[in-house]
């Protein structure tokens, strides 16, 4: 919305399914990457193609690991973060549950942290959104 807000010229927007049919793929089959990746992807999203993902993943998107089939966080930012370049930043609003998951969420956080890929967090206060009362960051 804010790119076509601020009538942001360079910036690319693609609709569709991002997890099955990949939208930026060079002419050479390769994931495209870019110097800024910024999403508000869905939250908490209780289908997001895990099946498809461990059965057919041509681009080693989810080094990571995969989240729970019923919560598709994690799949999110590692979509972005396998999407920057060498020195690209991404910009990620998501749901505050997504710092403080266990399980299978937390071993994929751990290493990502570890890595240093992660510069702030920044909390963002309830009612902001106007589809969910639920605080994002």
């Amino acid at each position: 919305m804010n790119v076509l807000l601020h009538e942001l010229q360079d910036a690319t927007i693609a609709k569709g399914d991002t997890i099955t049919e990949l939208k930026f793929v060079t002419e050479h089959g390769e994931l495209e990457v870019f110097d800024r990746v910024v999403a508000n992807p869905p939250w908490n999203q209780k289908k997001w193609n895990a099946e498809w993902v461990e059965d057919n993943e041509p681009y080693n998107r989810f080094t990571y690991g995969l989240p729970p089939k019923n919560r598709g966080d994690w799949t999110w930012v590692q979509l972005m973060l396998a999407s920057l370049s060498e020195t690209g930043k991404a910009g990620i609003v998501m749901d505050n549950g997504l710092l403080f998951r266990s399980r299978s969420e937390k071993k994929i956080r751990r290493p990502i942290i570890e890595d240093d890929l992660i510069e702030s967090v920044i909390a963002l206060p309830e009612n902001l959104f106007y589809n969910t009362s639920s605080p994002g960051c």
